[in-house]
C-alpha cells in the first residue's frame, strides 16, 4: 500500500526485462532502419497473469538526455488455458447485522473462467473467521470470460465481531491453476452476541488485540462505519490507538461502533469515555457523536446522549485533518445508561457534516451513578466559567475539587494560537475560584484550557468589547 493507504494501482510497471538497465541498442540509426532484439523472462508470481489488461511495453531511449525516441505496446497478452477466478463473495444477509452466536450464513461466490479453455469443474474452499475450511466441488460448462454465481452450503459462524468470510478456487478442469493470484476473495459480516455477555465493568483502551475483541464497526448502505486508528502518542495519556470517525474525508453519512455485548444489571449504569474533536470551520462544524442502544439487533437505535459542533469540540478549529495532540485535547464524558434495558446492544454513532475528525478512547462501561463532572480523574465537580461572554476584562473559573492539584490555565484562539502566558494556580479540596484576565483579548471566541497532572477541562469563552 501507499502512504495514503491506497492499495490499487492500475496500469503500472511490474517488471522490467532483462533488467531495469534495459537492453543495449545501436548508437546510431538511419531513417526506416529496424532491428530485432530477443528478450525473455518470467512473469512474476505477484502479477495477475489472467488480467484483461496485461501487456508488454517497449521504448527506445537516449541514455544521454533520457529522451524517449519511440514507444509501443503489445495487444493484451493471451489468456492462460486453465485459470479459474473468484471475483467476489457475498451472503444471503449481506449488509445487515446478525445477532446470536453461533450464526449461519449462505455464501455466494462469483466464479469466473479467466482461461481460454471451457471450465467444466473446479474446487471451491471456503471458511468463516477462524473456522476450518469447507470444500465444495463445482461442475458445469462455463465459457471463457463467462461468470456464474455459485451458492455454497451454509456455514456456521462461531464468533462475534467482524468476521471474514473467505473463499479460494482451485484445480480448474482437474489441473493446477495457472494463475493463482486471482483465486481468493473475501467479505465481512457483522455478528453480535446476544447471550453470555461480559460482566461489568467492560473497558477498552484499544492498545492490545484483546481490547478489540467483540467490537463491531457497522454502517448501513453506502455509509462508512466508525473505525480504529493508530497515531503514535496521540491517544489519551500518550497512547497509540483509538477509535473514531474521519469526518474530514466523509462528506455525509453515519457510522456505528458497537460495544462488545455485556450483561446489563438493573440499577445505575454509566458509560465513560474520552473524546477528541476539532471543528473544520463554522460552515462545516456540525459533526455529531451519539451514544445509542438497540433492542432489535440494530433495526432501530435509541439515542441517550449526543454532542454536536462546538459542544463536542475539545480543540481549536483547523482546516487540516485533525489528530489530537496531548491530553489537553481530550475530554472525559460520562453518560447515564440507567434506563437502558437488559439485552440491549450499546454503540457509538458518528454523523459527518464533512467537517473534521472525531476520536474516542479509554471506554469504560460500568455500574454506578453517572459522574456529573467534567473530569473524573481530576475530581472536579460543577466546573463553570463566568461571566460568559466576558465583557469587563476578567472571567472566573469556579469548581469544586475532591483533590488538591497544581493547575495551569492557557487560552487559545480557534486556530490554536496561544493568547496568554500560562497562569499557574493551586487547586484545593473544596470550592475554588480562579480569575482569568481577558483584557488582552479582542472580541471573539476562545478556548480556556485548565490542565492538571490528573486531567483537563476545556471551556469555550466568548469575549465581547
Amino acid at each position: 500500500p501507499g502512504t495514503n493507504g491506497e492499495t490499487y494501482f492500475p496500469l503500472v510497471v511490474r517488471k522490467m526485462y532483462p533488467s531495469p538497465d534495459g537492453q543495449a541498442a545501436l548508437n546510431s540509426w538511419t531513417a526506416g532502419q529496424s532491428q530485432t532484439y530477443t528478450i525473455s523472462g518470467q512473469v512474476p508470481s505477484y502479477v495477475n497473469r489472467g488480467s484483461d489488461e496485461l501487456r508488454l511495453i517497449a521504448w527506445l531511449q537516449d541514455d544521454g538526455d533520457k529522451s524517449v525516441l519511440q514507444a509501443a505496446q503489445s495487444s493484451d497478452l493471451p489468456g492462460l488455458p486453465n485459470d479459474a477466478a473468484s471475483t467476489g463473495i457475498t451472503f444471503s444477509n449481506a449488509g445487515s447485522l446478525i445477532c446470536g452466536v453461533p450464526a449461519t450464513v449462505n455464501p455466494i461466490v462469483t466464479l469466473k473462467n479467466k482461461g481460454t479453455n471451457t471450465l467444466t469443474s473446479t474446487t471451491i474452499y471456503y471458511k468463516a473467521g477462524t473456522g476450518s475450511w469447507q470444500v465444495h466441488n463445482w461442475t458445469g460448462n462455463l465459457a471463457s470470460n463467462a461468470s456464474v454465481n455459485v451458492n455454497l452450503p451454509a456455514i456456521t459462524i462461531s464468533e462475534a465481531g467482524l468476521v471474514v468470510i473467505k473463499d479460494s478456487v482451485a484445480m480448474p478442469n482437474g489441473v493446477v491453476d495457472e494463475n493463482p493470484i486471482n483465486n481468493v476473495s473475501s467479505a465481512v459480516v457483522s455478528v453480535l452476541a446476544n447471550s453470555n455477555g461480559a460482566s461489568l465493568p467492560l473497558s477498552s483502551d484499544f492498545e492490545t488485540s484483546a481490547s478489540f475483541n467483540g467490537w463491531v464497526p457497522y454502517a448501513v448502505g453506502t455509509d462508512k462505519p466508525m473505525g480504529f486508528y493508530t497515531a503514535s502518542g496521540r491517544g489519551y495519556n500518550g497512547s497509540n490507538s483509538f477509535a473514531g470517525y474521519l469526518c474530514f474525508s466523509i462528506e455525509s453519512g453515519s457510522g456505528y461502533l458497537i460495544l462488545p455485548y455485556a450483561e446489563l444489571p438493573s440499577g445505575a449504569k454509566a458509560l465513560d469515555f474520552y473524546v477528541a474533536y476539532a471543528q473544520y470551520n463554522a460552515q462545516f462544524g456540525n459533526d455529531k457523536l451519539e451514544v445509542v442502544y438497540s433492542t432489535d439487533c440494530g433495526t432501530t437505535w435509541n439515542s441517550v446522549w449526543h454532542k454536536t459542533g462546538d459542544t463536542l469540540q475539545t480543540a481549536p478549529n483547523t482546516t487540516s485533518s485533525f489528530v489530537p495532540n496531548g491530553n489537553a485535547q481530550w475530554r472525559l464524558e460520562s453518560v447515564d445508561l440507567t434506563n437502558v434495558p437488559a439485552g440491549a446492544h450499546i454503540a457509538f454513532k458518528a454523523t459527518s457534516n464533512y467537517g473534521n475528525n472525531m476520536f474516542i478512547d479509554n471506554v469504560n462501561l460500568r455500574t454506578g451513578q453517572v459522574n456529573a463532572i467534567s473530569n473524573i480523574e481530576a475530581g472536579l465537580e460543577n466546573a463553570i466559567i463566568y461571566p460568559n461572554p466576558a465583557k469587563n476584562g476578567n472571567t472566573t473559573i469556579s469548581l469544586n475539587s475532591k483533590n488538591a492539584a497544581k493547575a495551569t490555565i492557557t487560552i487559545t484562539d480557534m486556530t490554536g494560537r496561544s493568547m496568554n502566558n500560562a497562569i499557574n494556580a493551586d487547586i484545593n479540596v473544596g470550592v475554588n475560584t480562579i480569575t482569568v484576565p481577558t483584557a488582552q483579548l479582542a472580541s471573539g471566541t476562545y478556548l480556556v484550557n485548565l490542565n492538571t497532572e490528573n486531567g483537563n477541562l476545556v471551556f469555550k469563552l466568548e469575549v465581547v468589547k
